[in-house]
């Protein structure tokens, strides 16, 4: 966190708040470049990487839909929660109608790789999508904070009035950072006992233009949970 230290150094009360509530983000931007064309970048709507004993998942009989492939060694920021984790692939069985609480292979399925060298090219099935194509890009890594709800420590009530304005929460495709909660805190909020936290997200402010809709707005919230050398994954939404 020197990142913080740089940023916030007077010492005031006002900087010990920011620096409890402060993390790091970088957002992941759908297209506005000409694609590379690579196997190994981040796309949305193309999964194109699997190890070599894997095939294409299905559910009930046909392929499950490609929503994106992220190449998180090429993040110039990475959240402590993805330590160890190179690359991700995620599938969804329909792109108009998204899972609610349903365990990773129901309805949605995300996989991880620690190495991306061991990874080959996948035989695509035909299949039809609504999502549209496109190569993903970062943008520079940038401070977050916490909406109302996630807040960590109690909020001075000189912030009270204006918390939003001073402390802005980035939306979007985002790795790392804070959540942006529509409705309510995730994961921890849905069990005390859950020790799975918020990894990343996708905003219908960032899908909008490849034609994923979620819900009124939506958000879809992936977390990660490690238990010794073991690593499950959750996924939420919600919308307006």
């Amino acid at each position: 966190m020197n990142f913080i230290k740089k940023l916030f150094s007077n010492g005031n009360t006002d900087d010990e708040f920011r620096n409890k509530i402060i993390r790091k983000s970088v957002e992941l931007e759908i297209g506005g470049q000409r694609p590379n064309n690579s196997l190994t970048s981040s796309w949305f709507g193309k999964v194109l990487l699997a190890k070599s004993n894997e095939k294409w998942p299905t559910q009930d009989g046909k392929p499950m839909k490609p929503l994106c492939q992220i190449n998180i060694k090429e993040l110039d920021f990475v959240p402590d929660t993805l330590d160890g984790i190179h690359f991700i692939t995620i599938f969804i069985t329909d792109e108009n109608e998204i899972p609610i609480l349903d365990s990773n292979g129901d309805g949605w399925l995300l996989r991880h790789y620690s190495n991306i060298n061991e990874l080959v090219e996948i035989e695509i099935p035909e299949f039809h999508s609504e999502i549209k194509e496109f190569q993903m890009f970062s943008k520079s890594s940038d401070i977050d904070y916490p909406t109302w709800e996630d807040c960590p420590t109690e909020i001075p009530s000189k912030f009270e009035d204006n918390f939003h304005e001073i402390f802005p929460n980035k939306s979007g495709f985002k790795i790392g950072g804070w959540p942006t909660l529509i409705q309510n805190s995730v994961f921890s909020g849905l069990d005390p006992s859950n020790k799975t936290e918020y990894a990343f997200q996708i905003d219908s402010v960032a899908t909008d233009k490849a034609n994923l809709y979620l819900g009124d707005s939506g958000i879809m919230y992936f977390g990660i949970n490690k238990v010794n050398d073991k690593i499950n994954w959750e996924m939420t939404w919600q919308c307006m």
